[in-house]
């Protein structure tokens, strides 16, 4: 799979069952340096990566169908290089056994903050 071309929009996938999570981070994103692409299920997002990685995904670590772990392992094989970030409301001793999981850069714990969300993008896009 080729790299990105420097300077062009971070190919951004955000996937959560929650619409009001998933808009919020579509909406902090749109723009000239994120091109954006939203699914509410983790089986449509697993069949929109065969034919496109991405850069970047936000996931929802609990939906119906797959879990964010599962989905996470198919970014990484879609592009090795993409940064994952599992969006989750689990216990805090959960969150230090996401982040040591093989596929998982980042936990954000819910609710998180809109910074948070630019702070991530922001780092992925000089990475």
């Amino acid at each position: 799979m080729p790299d990105r071309p420097l300077n062009s929009a971070l190919r951004v996938l955000v996937v959560d069952d929650e619409p009001a999570i998933r808009n919020m981070i579509v909406m902090l994103l749109e723009g000239p340096d994120y091109a954006v692409q939203s699914f509410a299920s983790p089986i449509e997002a697993a069949r929109h990566l065969e034919s496109h990685p991405v850069d970047l995904a936000f996931l929802d670590m609990m939906m119906p169908g797959m879990s964010g772990l599962e989905l996470a392992a198919k970014v990484k094989a879609s592009n090795p290089k993409a940064r994952v970030v599992i969006c989750t409301g689990y216990l805090a001793e959960n969150v230090a056994e996401m982040q040591h999981a093989q596929h998982v850069d980042q936990v954000l714990l819910k609710p998180f903050q809109i910074d948070d969300v630019l702070k991530v993008a922001a780092a992925s896009r000089t990475a």
